[in-house]
Protein backbone atom coordinates (compact mmCIF):
# COMPACT_ATOMS: atom_id res chain seq x y z
CA UNK A 1 0.00 0.00 0.00
CA UNK A 2 0.62 3.31 -0.54
CA UNK A 3 1.75 6.14 2.23
CA UNK A 4 -1.47 8.27 1.75
CA UNK A 5 -3.45 4.75 2.02
CA UNK A 6 -1.75 3.81 5.10
CA UNK A 7 -2.59 7.09 6.57
CA UNK A 8 -6.49 6.32 5.81
CA UNK A 9 -6.47 3.27 7.56
CA UNK A 10 -4.93 4.25 10.61
CA UNK A 11 -7.23 7.07 10.50
CA UNK A 12 -10.22 4.59 10.41
CA UNK A 13 -9.14 2.15 12.33
CA UNK A 14 -8.65 5.23 15.48
CA UNK A 15 -11.99 6.30 14.59
CA UNK A 16 -13.29 2.72 15.47
CA UNK A 17 -11.29 2.67 18.53
CA UNK A 18 -12.27 5.88 19.84
CA UNK A 19 -16.31 4.76 19.17
CA UNK A 20 -16.08 1.40 20.60
CA UNK A 21 -14.70 3.19 23.52
CA UNK A 22 -17.80 4.94 24.49
CA UNK A 23 -20.23 1.84 24.01
CA UNK A 24 -21.67 0.84 27.47
CA UNK A 25 -20.27 -1.86 29.74
CA UNK A 26 -20.93 -4.46 32.14
CA UNK A 27 -17.87 -4.85 34.71
CA UNK A 28 -18.43 -7.48 37.69
CA UNK A 29 -17.02 -5.58 41.47
CA UNK A 30 -16.73 -6.63 44.49
CA UNK A 31 -18.53 -4.64 47.58
CA UNK A 32 -16.07 -3.57 49.82
CA UNK A 33 -18.05 -1.46 51.61
CA UNK A 34 -21.84 -0.55 52.34
CA UNK A 35 -23.77 2.72 53.48
CA UNK A 36 -27.01 3.04 55.43
CA UNK A 37 -28.27 5.36 52.36
CA UNK A 38 -27.97 2.83 50.27
CA UNK A 39 -24.52 3.27 48.60
CA UNK A 40 -21.66 0.74 48.12
CA UNK A 41 -18.07 1.13 47.49
CA UNK A 42 -16.95 -1.42 44.67
CA UNK A 43 -13.46 -2.70 43.77
CA UNK A 44 -13.58 -3.61 39.80
CA UNK A 45 -12.26 -7.65 39.68
CA UNK A 46 -9.92 -8.26 39.03
CA UNK A 47 -8.20 -5.12 39.49
CA UNK A 48 -8.55 -4.36 43.05
CA UNK A 49 -6.07 -1.41 43.44
CA UNK A 50 -9.41 0.63 42.67
CA UNK A 51 -11.52 1.77 44.42
CA UNK A 52 -15.15 3.11 43.38
CA UNK A 53 -16.56 5.22 45.66
CA UNK A 54 -20.68 5.50 46.21
CA UNK A 55 -22.17 3.58 43.34
CA UNK A 56 -26.01 3.43 43.86
CA UNK A 57 -27.91 0.15 42.76
CA UNK A 58 -31.39 -0.42 41.00
CA UNK A 59 -31.83 -3.81 42.12
CA UNK A 60 -34.92 -4.07 44.64
CA UNK A 61 -32.20 -6.04 46.96
CA UNK A 62 -30.03 -4.69 49.96
CA UNK A 63 -26.33 -5.74 49.21
CA UNK A 64 -23.45 -7.13 51.61
CA UNK A 65 -19.93 -6.81 51.78
CA UNK A 66 -18.42 -9.30 49.58
CA UNK A 67 -21.17 -9.58 46.74
CA UNK A 68 -20.09 -9.68 43.52
CA UNK A 69 -22.25 -7.08 41.35
CA UNK A 70 -22.88 -6.22 38.01
CA UNK A 71 -21.72 -2.89 37.45
CA UNK A 72 -23.16 -1.11 34.45
CA UNK A 73 -21.32 2.02 33.10
CA UNK A 74 -22.64 4.32 30.19
CA UNK A 75 -20.68 5.14 27.53
CA UNK A 76 -17.72 2.92 29.38
CA UNK A 77 -17.61 5.74 32.24
CA UNK A 78 -17.66 4.99 36.36
CA UNK A 79 -18.86 8.45 36.41
CA UNK A 80 -21.74 7.34 34.82
CA UNK A 81 -22.37 3.89 36.12
CA UNK A 82 -24.84 1.93 38.84
CA UNK A 83 -25.45 -1.38 39.91
CA UNK A 84 -28.16 -3.46 38.18
CA UNK A 85 -27.98 -6.74 39.92
CA UNK A 86 -25.57 -9.46 42.06
CA UNK A 87 -23.67 -12.09 40.56
CA UNK A 88 -25.79 -15.35 40.90
CA UNK A 89 -28.90 -13.36 41.14
CA UNK A 90 -31.34 -12.37 43.86
CA UNK A 91 -31.12 -13.49 47.80
CA UNK A 92 -33.44 -11.91 49.88
CA UNK A 93 -35.25 -8.24 50.44
CA UNK A 94 -34.37 -4.71 50.93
Amino acid sequence: MNQSTDIMLSLVKDIVRSELDKRDQVVICKVVETYKDGYYDLIVVPDESNRIKRMYTIANYALNTGDYVYLYKVKNSFQNAFIIGRVGGYHGTK
